[in-house]
This record gives structure tokens, sequence and C-alpha cells, in this order.
């Protein structure tokens, strides 16, 4: 990809000319002069950003990526660069001083780098990425590199002792690099449950009246106020507190399909009825609302209103997917 080569041409000029690049994520509670004396940024360059009282500092966010281009003599910092889904913003330093510009226009090409391993995800973007990579590779333990264009995932490398895999997403479709077809990118089991406690079965026998009832869902047990998220993209469509769900929700997808979400101990943030979600965005906590017997996420997957079960549904196709393998 062109971007690629021109950025890893950039980085061994800048290496060749006694500079060092670094790139970092603002993790919470990060301020960038924090960030500056981490990366051993030289007192005197930190000294002169601060007197110019760059507003666009204060404005860093968890998830927000920070390059910093240091000289590697005397740590004078070059260029700071911060990466936000918006705009791109800029200081250089010139003869003259430290200059600033922001741009809202230019298409970010960046990598992100996770571990299937990292128990707690330090922003939302980087749960999403996790859950993505857990989803595509789930026997793969080690280190990943997630690519992004314009804050869309469009390839993972991922490393595992020996072995490199590659996967390759478009249009809410993924493909392996080792196999022919395109697959369905959906999260069929939205949390990190401990167990499947009670499976899809149209004969159970409900363990609170002990009445013959299909069970329309897969129950997956898990601690209370383990994250839960969205199988796929979609649209709140029904958001409830008081029926034997407990606290619910139901969201719309493409192809007839929706997804049922049950027995949430609380809601993520003030969530409502007509927002857009993405797949793997969190959207709750799982609970033991309403008519339960410990804390589970309760999930149903209905395709024209037709209970499906999750682990082996077969999903409408959206026509035949084709992924370009031109990153890395």
């Amino acid at each position: 990809m062109k971007y690629v080569l021109i950025s890893l041409l950039m980085l061994s000029h800048l290496s060749s000319a006694g500079v060092k690049r670094v790139d970092t994520l603002v993790q919470p509670g990060d301020t960038i002069n924090q960030i500056f004396r981490k990366q051993s940024v030289a007192n005197e360059s930190i000294y002169t950003l601060n007197q110019k009282q760059y507003p666009e500092f204060n404005s860093i966010k968890p998830g927000d990526e920070i390059t910093l281009i240091i000289n590697d003599q005397n740590a004078t910092l070059l260029t700071c660069s911060i990466h936000k889904p918006d705009k791109k913003i800029t200081v250089n330093k010139l003869a003259s001083g430290y200059q600033i510009n922001t741009d809202h226009a230019q298409p970010h090409l960046r990598t992100q780098q996770i571990s299937s391993q990292q128990k707690y995800a330090i922003s939302s973007e980087l749960a999403i990425y996790q859950r993505m990579l857990k989803t595509i590779f789930p026997k793969f333990e080690g280190i990943a590199d997630v690519l992004l264009d314009n804050q869309k995932i469009t390839a993972i490398k991922a490393y595992h002792r020996n072995n490199t895999e590659f996967a390759f997403i478009k249009d809410g479709h993924y493909q392996i690099d080792s196999e022919k077809h395109a697959r369905q990118l959906i999260s069929r089991l939205p949390t990190n449950y401990k167990r499947i406690s009670s499976p899809f079965d149209l004969n159970r026998k409900h363990p609170i009246t002990h009445e013959v009832k299909p069970h329309h869902g897969i129950d997956l047990a898990a601690p209370i106020n383990t994250p839960v998220w969205s199988a796929l993209d979609g649209e709140v469509v029904h958001k409830s507190t008081d029926t034997g769900y407990g606290n619910m929700l139901i969201i719309k997808h493409q192809s007839g399909i929706e997804t049922y979400y049950a027995h949430l101990n609380k809601f993520y943030q003030n969530i409502q009825v007509g927002q857009k979600v993405r797949a793997f965005e969190t959207i709750g906590y799982v609970g033991s609302t309403g008519r339960s017997t410990g804390p589970h996420l309760h999930f149903e997957l209905r395709i024209n209103d037709k209970p499906i079960d999750p682990l082996d549904a077969k999903l409408p196709n959206n026509g035949n997917a084709t992924i370009p393998k031109k990153f890395f």
C-alpha cells in the first residue's frame, strides 16, 4: 500500500538522521506533559510548548494516538502528531519556534498493536479491536497489529510463536488469508462468559416454573458487570426494564436480523432507542435482573423474527463479499 511504504521510508530516513519515532496511545488520566516526560522529551521543549498554551493539547482523550519525533542527541521534540477520529493535529519545530496545524480532511492510515491476553482494554476503541481479534482468531494468543483506515478496521496481522496470520475485513465480512471464502463478521458469544449455562433448546424445562418452554437463546454465565457488546452493526430498537427479561435491549441489523440482550445489570451510559451501534461496541453489563437464577447474559438471534441458535446460524450473506488483500 502506498501510504504504508511512504511511512516505512520516512521512518528509515529518520533513524539514520539521529532521531527517533515514538507511537503511544493516550490512556485515562494522561496529560500531554506526562506523555512528553515519559518519553524523555527535553525540559526546554516542554517549557516552550507550555508557554504556547495550545488548547489542542488539553483535548486529548483515551484512545487518541500520539506520534513523537525526537532528536536522539539532545531530546528536543521535533514533531508531535495527535491523531483523532475526525482530525490530525501536528506541532512542528521550526527555526523560529513551534508551529501548530490542524488537518480535518486528511485520511489517516495507521496500525494499532493489541494483545489477546490484555485483561482490560484502556479505551472503548481498543476493546472493539480486541473483541474482533478474538472472534476472528478464537484460539490465538499473542500480539496483533490492527490496520485502521479512517478509523475503520481493514486488516489484522496476528503473530503467534513462529506463525503469522492475516485477516482482511470489508463490509461486515472477513477472510483469513489461508482460506478461500469470506465469512460474516459476527460475535456469536457477545460477552466474556465463563460457561454456557443453558443452550438453545426448543424443549427446555424452565428452571423457575419447571414448565416445558422453548429457550430461544443461549445463556452465558459471567460475573456481574462483565461488559456485553453488540454482535453486529445495527440500531437499538427496543429498551425495557419491566418484563421477565429484566433490563433488555433489542438491536436491529441488516437482512431481517435482530439480536436480544436480556437480564442486564445496567445499560451502557445513556444508550437509547434509535441509537446506532457498531459490532463489538459495549452496550451493557451482565446482570441478573428479571426472572433469573443468577448472573448471566441471555442472548438471542432472530432472522425475520424466527429464533435461531446463535452458535449454528447461517446468516444472509448480503451478496458475495470481495475482500481486497492489499494491506501489510
